[in-house]
């Protein structure tokens, strides 16, 4: 490529009616007088032609003014040329106005079109005014030409792409810096409105995510970054993020076409930013290199190299070729160890790993990601760090978070599986991968966005129905959801600093987890009033704080009621060895030793094969039996066995009967 191109121009024109050859500085000053000629020449034209309607449409508002006489002078006239000189002799009306008179159709004599009459008027008088005055002051027609050609540059005018860095003086070379080594390094937010205008922050310190002016991409960045704009035809513009117009609000911005290199109508896809060019350097071993991946409405999917991205130029590039009939929909840095995962509007989604889509160069279209239905598309790719979350949002507002590893792996080009089965008249909008405390953006066709936490769908599984988080009003849909940028960690290029942690709700929203607790605080709730068996010499000791032996008989009660489903069913399903070892006394990890509920004799129903199953029990209840911190057994008093359980259908039951008998 060349570094730099030289081309020959013949600089002829005419002047005053002659060819001349002229200089640079010729040719502009000869050009700025040719339009000054031209803006006196059309004004003057304009003025005469205002000044002729002027004088007719002063001829009509006489004529209205004097309707009834008007008439009555023409319907007394034997033809027209006679009733053309009345008017002119009673009215001192020109030849013109008269005929004007005569021609003036039956419809203008309506109250309506009368009124017309007269704002024209006042129209054209005005205009005279202004062009007359034009006309006299050379300092406005220069004016004017500046205007016109403000207006050229805007319509045609290229971005220069020639950059002084380095001046001579004499022998000696003189470095200049660039604006980028002046600008000082910080984090600031770049924000793009749905009106297409774009800004950055005066601060780090993002603005407000809701309202009618929420930006649709919301990106944080470091001054000495690239930014670049994707549309939904695949071209691209990158602009170096210092040189975004600053405003203290997103709606101060300036159009991003003017800003950047992107001129087309095309709605953008996604804004992403990534370090300078220089510092794009491959790496050598894996993990260390970033890739642009992206991802088209009908499936199609890309991975290019970050390295091959143009840095800030004065055109426009091409990102990814988008067929026919597609759109591009989504655009994810990556390090290149992540799975991908891609969601349609039916539920279906599948994942895969991310190298199973090989580095393509800018011009490719990308291979097939997913097998999708008839009528089906693409609403969402995300990629899948380690101990994630998948936001599902519907068309009806309802939303949930299904953790990662729900869904499977599976490989590229497949049909997927079930993320949520919705009724048929609903369908998923959008899909995000984060975590619980991360924010996103809500944008509604006619209501102003609303930005929302993750943690606000609820923790669920796929075939869970979710719970509705935004409320659509009649008229009204879903147009999409945004993700603001922090530094990508969210997006699988996290630092170890930064990965997404497991939300502290997910364990207490396994339902076989909760149905258990549940089940044990029940059991817990119901022995707290039962006094424990044995000798009165060894209550009195307990009560009194010189031992923590247990009575004999006895089985370790559960110290806590939050212990995981496994351990739950070991403790309510004692075997035989557990029975034998029961008056041994068992201590906690702490070394503590518990008390443990007493238990019952062997009944007759122990030879129809019902097992005694211990009851769990918290410490608080331990102690509420035969603690010193609550109430003491008297050691006189006697205390009667605890009823035996059985477990029958994961809930506790009365003892069975005896055979043959009404009851135990």
């Amino acid at each position: 490529t060349p570094m730099q191109s030289t081309f020959s121009i013949i600089m002829l024109a005419l002047v005053d009616g002659e060819p001349r050859l002229l200089s640079l500085k010729q040719a502009l000053r000869v050009y700025v007088e040719h339009r000054l000629e031209i803006v006196r020449r059309r004004s003057q034209y304009e003025l005469e032609r205002a000044r002729q309607r002027e004088h007719i449409l002063a001829g009509l508002r006489i004529a209205i003014q004097h309707l009834d006489e008007v008439i009555d002078l023409i319907r007394k006239s034997p033809n027209a040329d006679t009733a053309r000189e009345r008017l002119m002799k009673r009215f001192r009306l020109s030849e013109i106005q008269a005929q004007a008179i005569l021609d003036m159709p039956l419809k203008l004599l309506a109250a309506l079109e009368r009124k017309k009459i007269e704002e024209e008027y006042k129209a054209v008088a005005a205009l005279i005014k202004e062009l007359e005055g034009l006309l006299r002051s050379p300092k406005k027609m220069r004016q004017v030409v500046a205007e016109e050609l403000s207006s050229v540059k805007e319509a045609y005018a290229d971005r220069r792409r020639t950059h002084i860095v380095h001046l001579k003086q004499g022998e000696k070379k003189v470095s200049m810096l660039t604006a980028s080594e002046l600008t000082p390094e910080k984090l600031i937010w770049v924000a793009v409105t749905r009106d297409g205008l774009i800004s950055r922050s005066l601060e780090d310190k993002p603005s407000s995510l809701s309202g009618k002016e929420a930006p649709i991409f919301y990106i944080q960045a470091n001054t000495r970054d690239t930014l670049y704009l994707v549309d939904e035809n695949g071209e691209a513009a990158a602009i170096a993020v210092h040189a975004i117009p600053e405003a203290s609000q997103p709606s101060g911005g300036t159009p991003y076409n003017k800003a950047t290199a992107l001129k087309t109508p095309n709605r953008l896809a996604a804004v992403f930013r990534l370090p300078a060019k220089d510092a794009r350097k491959p790496g050598q071993t894996p993990g260390e290199d970033l890739f642009v991946v992206t991802a088209t409405r009908l499936g199609m999917i890309k991975r290019t190299a970050a390295n091959e991205l143009p840095g800030p130029s004065a055109g426009s590039f091409t990102l990814v070729k988008v067929n026919e009939m597609d759109k591009l929909g989504w655009v994810q840095i990556s390090r290149g160890l992540d799975d991908v995962l891609l969601a349609t509007a039916s539920g279906m989604a599948i994942r895969f790993r991310e190298v199973e889509v090989r580095a393509m160069g800018l011009v490719a279209a990308g291979v097939m990601g997913m097998k999708l239905q008839p009528e089906d598309e693409l609403i969402g790719m995300g990629l899948l760090p380690d101990s994630s979350e998948v936001f599902l949002l519907a068309s009806d507002g309802s939303a949930k978070r299904v953790r990662a590893d729900e869904f499977s792996r599976q490989g590229r080009y497949g049909q997927g599986l079930l993320a949520w089965k919705l009724p048929t008249k609903i369908h998923v909008v959008g899909m995000t991968v984060g975590r619980g405390d991360s924010r996103i953006i809500i944008h509604l066709a006619k209501l102003a966005a609303k930005a929302i936490r993750l943690d606000e769908a609820v923790l669920q599984t796929r075939a869970a129905r979710g719970k509705n988080i935004v409320e659509i009003k009649a008229g009204d849909q879903i147009t999409s959801i945004t993700v603001p940028w922090g530094l990508v960690e969210a997006q699988g290029v996290a630092t170890p600093a930064k990965r997404l942690r497991k939300p502290a709700t997910a364990k207490a929203a396994s339902p076989r987890k909760t149905e258990t607790t549940k089940r044990q605080a029940s059991v817990s709730k119901s022995s707290a009033g039962k006094k424990p068996v044995g000798t009165s010499t060894t209550r009195a000791k307990i009560a009194a704080g010189t031992t923590t032996e247990p009575p004999p008989n006895k089985v370790k009660a559960s110290t806590t009621t939050t212990k995981t489903t496994t351990k739950s069913r070991q403790v309510e399903k004692p075997t035989s060895n557990t029975q034998k070892k029961a008056g041994r006394p068992r201590s906690t990890k702490s070394g503590t030793e518990q008390l443990s509920l007493p238990m019952p004799p062997q009944k007759d129903s122990d030879k129809t094969g019902t097992k005694p199953v211990a009851r769990k029990t918290t410490k608080s209840s331990s102690q509420e039996a035969g603690s010193t911190t609550t109430k003491k057994t008297p050691s006189s008093s006697k205390s009667k066995p605890a009823p035996s359980t059985t477990k029958s259908s994961r809930k506790t039951t009365t003892p069975s009967k005896k055979p043959g008998g009404d009851g135990a």
